[in-house]
């Protein structure tokens, strides 16, 4: 872990990190009525596996949110998200990191009707997630669109760093799970929020917090 050159852009993964749920794909399930055709399902540990796509597992996903509930509009979905509590630690660590003048970035394997509603309301401008699909008249339909793989996250960290011109040893990476190994072990500040279970492959050493406030220590 390189710390010489300071921080110029920390970006956030938001499931777990920015919002206080895990998964905003299972939270909708839950809410949707369908995980009950998901909780048994293998496709996250065939992911994980490189067995199946990100897009297949996306589309498995939106599959059976179809059989549970036929049709599904983008606002009830909207709805659904709206209720998601974001994280009081995010409200109050964001505008300061804002005022050190460093660049913020959401990037996450998440929904992005939810993660476009946090970047709104945290001040994040560049926010990247995946979404999901809807005809004409607003309905949900199958497939999605895959701009995060999640682990695949440090390539699309790369791209963002070099959008706003620093080196990825210049990227904070705030995040909580497996699947986010990857992205920590190519930034030089990889932050691991309440997980210490999160241990990086290449023998890296990463930064355990249990409070985003700890972010203002590092930086």
């Amino acid at each position: 872990m390189k710390c010489g050159m300071g921080v110029k852009l920390v970006v956030f993964d938001m499931d777990g990190v920015l919002v206080n749920i895990k998964s905003s794909w299972r939270y909708l399930h839950e809410r949707l009525g369908s995980i009950v055709y998901v909780k048994d399902s293998m496709m996250g540990l065939d992911y994980f596996r490189r067995r199946v796509s990100y897009y297949e597992w996306v589309a498995h996903d939106v599959r059976a949110m179809l059989k549970a509930r036929g049709r599904v509009h983008r606002s009830e979905i909207e709805s659904i998200f709206n209720e998601v509590e974001i994280n009081p630690e995010a409200l109050t660590v964001v505008p300061r990191l804002k005022e050190l003048g460093i660049k913020l970035a959401i990037v996450s394997g998440g929904i992005d009707i939810l993660a476009e509603r946090v970047g709104k309301v945290l001040g994040i401008e560049r926010v990247l997630a995946n979404g999901l699909a809807f005809n004409d008249e607003g309905y949900l339909i199958e497939g999605g669109y895959v701009r995060v793989k999640p682990l695949e996250k440090g390539e699309v960290i790369a791209l963002v760093a070099n959008e706003v011109g620093c080196d990825l040893d210049e990227v904070m990476f705030v995040a909580d799970s497996e699947y986010d190994i990857p992205a920590l072990d190519v930034v030089g500040y990889p932050v691991v929020y309440r997980n210490r279970e999160v241990h990086s492959l290449s023998g890296r050493e990463y930064i355990y917090i249990d409070s985003l406030e700890e972010i203002l220590n590092i930086i």
